[in-house]
């Protein structure tokens, strides 16, 4: 490696270390943003997310099932679980280590850029300058403040993509296979939208192409095949993990997709192009103001140095590919991303099936700020040459001064919006002592007190719990659950807990046991009794704000169902009913929802409590002695894939109560297994076995045909 190069990649780490100068600081700490006080996507959902299949191998359970919120939810095949993105593996060895993680996918966003700025014959310079741009984006460093991190993971394999691609463009067999291996590494980073407009923007590319070329020649067609060969490949390699997602998604809120109205609320307006100059012309993140609700999903900001070097590269080359392409590509993001006013968003959004399925338009801003850092680093180039025609050491000073403007500029916007949190909490004294006595009961606590990474660490069963994709039948049971303020707020569990706003009957059907609340009630509310009292820190706190403490109460449910029971007597679903007031109208101790009533005309088992002899995540081992046909109740939600064995015997699963398991029983005395597979798993093990054979041969075909064309050795 020669003097240019090592110096490109001394620059390279030395932008993106003054973009993440907090965490040098604090190497431990946790990279948040300044709003809500540290709390993110990151410190709520990834760190209990990427942990759990660590707590599920230390105890010996399958990843296949989460019993630890919500009710349960499937956890092979949620499309936020991102269990086979390796990059995630390292955490399972290194938990504390997503903030390193996050700026290695950056500085991997630069190396790309320049890596694809070389190949389209830049020169070294301004090909860092593009990379620079590109890690230190605005857009990207404002997602990593609010802990996007799966977002941000799959943008950085933007240029990668970009440089497969060329080879594909070319004829390169080789191109084909390294483009299924980076799209699949996208799909499994665990957020699909950006994925999916990645494949849009590679599908277009392909399209322009193949019209650019001669009928006549034979590259047209070789160009649509290699590239569905492509495509075919990637949806091979994770069918495995795209079939139990599509079942999933039909059982989830997001089932219906979402109106332009809908998603348009988070994108740009007319408003936004103050941001061009200034990214806090609408306050800072923390007190945003502007348009699309929140700053990080919307800011229009690529630093002024780089957006002015951009609009030369697309100025100077028009003409000339790939200039031309990177231009069309930032104007039609930014386009995008302005929703229903900008057009093309809402043209897209009739057209193209997908694109319907996903919010905020904004996030097309992703793609805008590659296809700027790349134009800069064009503008750059022509404008060195330029210069260095008249004199060469004005060019060599021309390029240092802008490297050091625009690494000081993008920087100065990330020192504004990073921080790092602190743990304040390594142990949670209220974890363990739940630990001891709730048993498979369940728990209703914010998650300021007992977050969803302390709770599985515990092996507690919290009803609330933050998902970004919840299933329907969980979202319906918190809706009945709650009776007054924010349900959506209860749903992700960030709001406290006031039991007066809670339907008692629901929670005890949900086998709640234990209510966690802020202060210290005087009075425990009727049904209550006061159980323990603790003091407790923040899970995090920003470094540099001064400590604090929370009172906490710990509060006894009197009659809390058990999580396993027998019940005969049913009624069925009210037809144009909602399912929330059929739930509120339920006695559970007298009677079940269920259609169809398989048991037995005749006298039906009264309420009776089941044993549960051994459960885990997905295998819950039951005991019942009745006396008349019944329904056995098991509060785990209901999802296809759970099968049941009574007596050693096949029986029906059933939902019952519009959101939990059930099996219809026999007189006399059961013993039940309930077991949970994947649904759609099995299928997708074998289509990626045969894509990743094909993968395996492709770069066979390509290692031997590069050793038949090597030349023969002299004798």
């Amino acid at each position: 490696m020669g003097s240019r190069q090592v110096a490109a990649g001394l620059l390279l780490l030395g932008a993106v270390a003054a973009c993440f100068l907090p965490l040098l600081g604090k190497p431990d700490g946790i990279l948040v943003g300044p709003q809500r006080a540290g709390i993110n996507d990151v410190t709520a959902h990834t760190l209990a997310a990427r942990s759990y299949p660590a707590v599920a191998w230390a105890r010996g359970a399958s990843m296949l099932w989460n019993p630890h919120g919500l009710g349960g939810m499937p956890w092979m095949g949620n499309p936020q679980s991102a269990l086979f993105y390796p990059p995630h593996w390292l955490l399972l060895i290194f938990p504390g280590a997503i903030s390193w993680l996050i700026v290695a996918h950056h500085l991997w966003a630069g190396v790309g850029v320049l890596l694809l700025c070389r190949r389209w014959n830049l020169d070294l310079l301004p090909s860092v300058v593009g990379g620079m741009t590109f890690m230190m984006a605005p857009y990207l460093v404002a997602h990593t403040a609010e802990g996007h991190s799966a977002q941000v993971f799959l943008v950085t394999w933007t240029p990668w993509a970009l440089l497969a691609y060329e080879r594909l463009r070319h004829g390169q067999v080789r191109g084909a296979a390294w483009l299924a291996v980076i799209l699949a590494l996208c799909f499994f980073c665990g957020h699909v939208q950006e994925a999916f407009y990645l494949a849009l923007i590679l599908s277009f590319f392909v399209v322009t192409d193949a019209i650019s070329m001669p009928v006549a020649t034979r590259r047209r067609a070789g160009l649509l095949g290699m590239w569905m060969l492509a495509a075919a490949i990637t949806v091979g390699l994770v069918a495995f993990e795209l079939i139990p997602s599509y079942i999933y998604k039909q059982h989830s809120a997001r089932t219906s997709g979402i109106t332009i109205e809908q998603a348009s609320a988070t994108s740009l307006e007319l408003a936004s192009a103050r941001q061009l100059i200034d990214p806090f012309a609408f306050g800072p993140p923390e007190q945003y103001s502007g348009p699309g609700q929140f700053y990080w999903e919307t800011v229009l900001h690529f630093g002024v140095v780089p957006l002015i070097l951009a609009v030369a590269g697309a100025i100077f080359g028009w003409r000339t590919y790939p200039w031309r392409r990177m231009t069309l590509l930032a104007l039609a993001a930014v386009l995008f991303a302005a929703g229903d006013d900008g057009g093309l968003f809402s043209l897209m959004h009739q057209w193209v099936p997908g694109v319907g399925l996903f919010r905020a338009p904004a996030r097309a801003l992703f793609f805008a700020s590659f296809a700027v850092s790349v134009l800069a680093a064009a503008g750059l180039d022509r404008t060195l040459k330029q210069v260095a025609r008249r004199e060469a050491r004005a060019a060599a000073a021309c390029a240092v001064v802008l490297i050091l403007a625009v690494g000081a500029e993008l920087s100065r916007h990330a020192q504004r919006v990073l921080r790092v949190a602190e743990r304040t909490r390594v142990e949670n004294p209220l974890s363990h002592w739940l630990a001891d006595r709730a048993g498979p009961a369940r728990i209703l606590a914010p998650q300021e007190l007992l977050t969803d990474e302390e709770t599985a660490r515990a092996g507690l069963f919290k009803l609330r719990r933050y998902e970004p994709v919840p299933l329907m039948r969980s979202v319906a049971l918190i809706n009945a659950a709650v009776t007054r303020g924010d349900a959506e707020e209860q749903l992700v569990g960030f709001g406290a807990v006031d039991l007066s706003r809670y339907h008692k009957p629901i929670l005890d059907l949900a086998g709640v046991r234990y209510a966690v609340v802020y202060g210290r009630p005087e009075q425990p509310p009727p049904g209550w009794n006061h159980a323990a009292g603790f003091q407790l820190p923040p899970p995090f706190t920003l470094r540099g704000d001064p400590p604090q403490t929370f009172d906490v109460t710990v509060l006894e449910n009197l009659s809390p169902l058990p999580r396993a029971f027998v019940l005969g007597r049913t009624r069925p679903p009210a037809a144009g009913t909602s399912v929330i007031p059929q739930l509120r109208g339920l006695d559970p101790r007298a009677e079940v929802i269920v259609s169809p009533d398989v048991l037995p005309q005749g006298p039906r088992q009264s309420f009776r409590p089941a044993t549960i002899r051994r459960h885990s995540s997905t295998v819950w081992e039951v005991e019942v002695e009745l006396e008349h046909p019944g329904y056995l109740v098991l509060t785990e939600i209901y999802f296809p894939g759970w099968r049941a064995r009574v007596d050693g015997r096949p029986a029906p699963v059933m939902p019952v109560d519009h959101c939990f398991l059930g099996v219809p029983l026999a007189a006399g005395s059961k013993t039940v297994e309930l077991r949970y597979f994947t649904p759609g798993l099995e299928i997708g093990l074998w289509i990626s076995a045969v894509a990743l054979a094909a993968l395996l041969l492709l770069f066979l075909r390509f290692r031997l045909s590069r050793y038949s064309r090597a030349p023969a050795a002299a004798p």
